[in-house]
């Protein structure tokens, strides 16, 4: 079984910002995927379906940003499911709007919601990072995410999320190396 979840903070004022970039390609997954709704648990959203003939949960934890680890420990716990077989998709301002970068452990690099998962799970999961760009001066980061896409950047993000949603069974089956070679390609 393999856990998704899409990071991001709940309410509609954070729907098209940029920290909610996990949320809006978790989307596009739950769509291409055909994943149902099902019971809201551990504070999340929940949908449960098969990729790749694999049973998935896939999760939008409703607890902020900052203790997403709370939601998703929780899920794993429960279901016992493996860090490694952990996905988590989130917004990093260190990749160009756009880009996509997947990595098996490493630090939070200052993000907050992983920071939180890491200390509650291990790093040893999957993270699918979704460049989001940097607005230039470290002091504005907090303002940035919290902002809106622009209705560019929007269109960019669909693009990627599209990409995201047709190469990721290649997660699901261990091909991550594959997954990596096509998803930045035009």
């Amino acid at each position: 079984m393999y856990l998704i979840a899409g990071l991001g903070n709940p309410g509609k004022e954070y729907e098209k910002t940029r920290h909610n970039a996990g949320f809006l390609v978790l989307d596009a997954l739950i769509k291409k995927y055909n994943l149902n709704q099902d019971k809201d648990k551990y504070n999340s959203l929940v949908y449960k379906g098969l990729i790749a003939d694999q049973p998935v949960i896939a999760i939008k934890p409703m607890t902020f940003m900052n203790n997403s680890g709370k939601a998703i420990s929780a899920f794993v716990n429960f279901y016992k499911i493996s860090p490694k077989n952990v996905v988590v998709l989130y917004d990093e301002i260190m990749l160009t709007q756009g880009k996509v970068r997947l990595r098996v452990g490493g630090s939070d690099a200052g993000h907050n919601g992983i920071k939180s998962i890491n200390s509650l799970i291990s790093n040893d999961y999957i993270k699918i990072k979704i460049g989001v760009g940097h607005p230039g001066n470290s002091d504005l980061v907090t303002k940035y995410v919290l902002h809106n896409f622009s209705k560019e950047e929007l269109n960019i993000l669909d693009i990627t999320a599209q990409k995201i949603a047709e190469l990721f069974k290649n997660i699901i089956l261990g091909n991550h190396s594959f997954f990596s070679s096509e998803i930045n390609q035009a």
